[in-house]
């Protein structure tokens, strides 16, 4: 009987401890940061930048000329950026974790310089 409390026990904490790790990405924990695509960008580093005021700007790299500017939002893990420039919006959507953004492909407009390809990440700068 003793014994089969403590396994009680301990399972309960292992649930416990596995909740308090899962815990879902806040707008706040990626708010103001900028995300570096693992790959080359066009002609340097594509990057993503997330301000806190729920604005975001993205650059493909030094051989692209258009900025890409609009609004974001999170809904549960999902991050949706809608770029608001050129003429028309279009949306991207990424699956978000505290330093990565994985992009979703399913639902996406992609980009006008690069071409990601669903699950590659772009990584939070230090």
């Amino acid at each position: 009987m003793k014994k089969r409390k403590r396994l009680c026990i301990a399972l309960l904490a292992a649930v416990l401890l596995l909740a308090g790790c899962s815990r879902q990405v806040r707008p706040e924990d990626i708010a103001g940061k900028a995300f570096r695509y693992k790959k080359e960008g066009f002609g340097g580093d594509f990057t993503i930048r997330l301000e806190e005021d729920g604005t975001f700007t993205y650059y493909e790299g030094s051989l692209s000329s258009y900025i890409g500017m609009g609004t974001w939002a999170l809904e549960g893990d999902t991050l949706c950026i809608t770029d608001e420039g050129a003429g028309k919006s279009w949306k991207n959507y990424f699956r978000a974790e505290k330093n990565t953004l994985t992009f979703q492909a399913e639902g996406s407009e992609n980009f006008i310089y690069l071409t990601v390809a669903d699950g590659e990440k772009f990584l939070a700068e230090e």
